[in-house]
């Protein structure tokens, strides 16, 4: 259900423990768990997954400019990612994963790009 790629932009930075922060601040008042590994969140709730990866592997760097070809999107040279997908289908976690999403987006270092849609998240 849901499936986004959050890119850092170039000469940007934002780690895991960032993302953690940001993450117990806008499910603190919800009844969803949060655990968290080195580089993944997993956030859950009684019917619903919502997963946070992150990518800085090699190949990332030629997918963003790959998704800047294909779609348009201004992910070139973005060399890593969060990868954020999971299941939910009562909606449980919809607020939380907008609100995830708008909050990096407002950081101004992430290119978030929805894969399903084809097409940047905000837009």
């Amino acid at each position: 259900m849901y499936d986004t790629l959050i890119m850092l932009k170039p000469e940007a930075s934002f780690t895991v423990d960032q993302l953690y922060a940001l993450v117990m601040e806008v499910v603190a008042s919800g009844e969803a768990t949060v655990e968290r590994d080195v580089e993944a969140i997993r956030i859950t709730t009684d019917s619903a997954t919502l997963n946070i990866d992150w990518n800085d592997d090699a190949h990332v760097i030629e997918e963003s400019h790959e998704i800047a070809v294909e779609f348009g999107v201004p992910s070139q040279g973005c060399p890593a990612r969060f990868e954020m997908a999971g299941d939910d289908p009562d909606m449980d976690l919809f607020n939380d994963y907008l609100i995830i999403n708008e909050k990096l987006q407002a950081t101004g270092k992430f290119v978030i790009f929805d894969t399903q849609e084809g097409r940047l998240l905000f837009d």
